[in-house]
């Protein structure tokens, strides 16, 4: 075999080696892009059920409350006051509570081999 048919043959090799390689890393993106929008897609539907929740049960406490203090907005103004010191809270630790926790899932999840 000649020096001539052995670049040749390294050279196709390598051709191959570098197009099976790229479709490695395509398919293992695909596969990292669709289990983040899974986990997304699941966690909307689970926050949107909680949400919900939290809606219904914020009337019913409002009503609760009302009837008990004699004053139908009384009630809704202390469930309204109980939601602005949960947001002041929030807005306040948002880095530590929200804006680090999700950056950090979503590191894991765009690293993890799973």
């Amino acid at each position: 075999m000649s020096n001539s048919e052995k670049i040749d043959e390294f050279t196709h090799s390598l051709k191959e080696y570098t197009t099976i390689q790229l479709e490695l890393l395509k398919l293992d993106a695909t596969e990292r892009v669709s289990v983040i929008a899974s986990e997304l897609t699941t966690g909307l539907i689970v926050i949107s059920s909680c949400l919900f929740f939290l809606f219904f049960i914020s009337i019913g406490v409002g009503f609760y409350l009302s009837s008990i203090l004699g004053s139908t907005y009384i009630g809704f103004l202390i469930v309204a006051g109980f939601y602005f010191v949960m947001g002041a809270i929030l807005f306040l630790g948002r880095k530590s509570f929200v804006t680090n926790p999700v950056k950090n899932n979503i590191v894991k999840s765009i690293f993890s081999k799973n």
